[in-house]
C-alpha cells in the first residue's frame, strides 16, 4: 500500500442501505450534519443516475442512427457504382 494512499472500502447494495438507514435514523453530536450531507450526496447521486439513464438512451438513438446512415451509404454506393450486364458484352 502506497504511503498515504486512502483506504478503499468495497460496500455491496445491502450494505449500502444499511449504512445509509444507520446514519440518516441516529441521533447524536454532529448527525444532524452527516445527515444533511448524506441527503445531499443520495438527492446529487439520483441527479446523476438519471442523467447517465438519459445519455445511454441518446447513445442507443445514435447508434441507430450511424446503422441507418451505413445502410444509406451502402445504397448510394451500390447506386453509384456502374454495372455491365452479360447482354451488354460486345466482341
Amino acid at each position: 500500500k502506497a504511503e498515504g494512499a486512502e483506504p478503499t472500502v468495497n460496500l455491496g447494495a445491502i450494505d449500502l442501505n444499511s449504512l445509509y438507514k444507520s446514519l440518516t435514523t441516529a441521533d447524536g453530536n454532529g448527525i444532524e450534519a452527516a445527515r444533511t450531507f448524506i441527503t445531499l450526496l443520495t438527492n446529487i447521486g439520483s441527479q446523476i443516475s438519471s442523467a447517465m439513464q438519459e445519455m445511454a438512451e441518446a447513445n442507443q438513438a445514435i447508434q441507430g442512427m450511424h446503422v441507418e446512415l451505413a445502410e444509406l451509404d451502402a445504397a448510394v454506393e451500390e447506386l453509384s457504382t456502374e454495372k455491365v450486364e452479360a447482354d451488354e458484352i460486345i466482341e
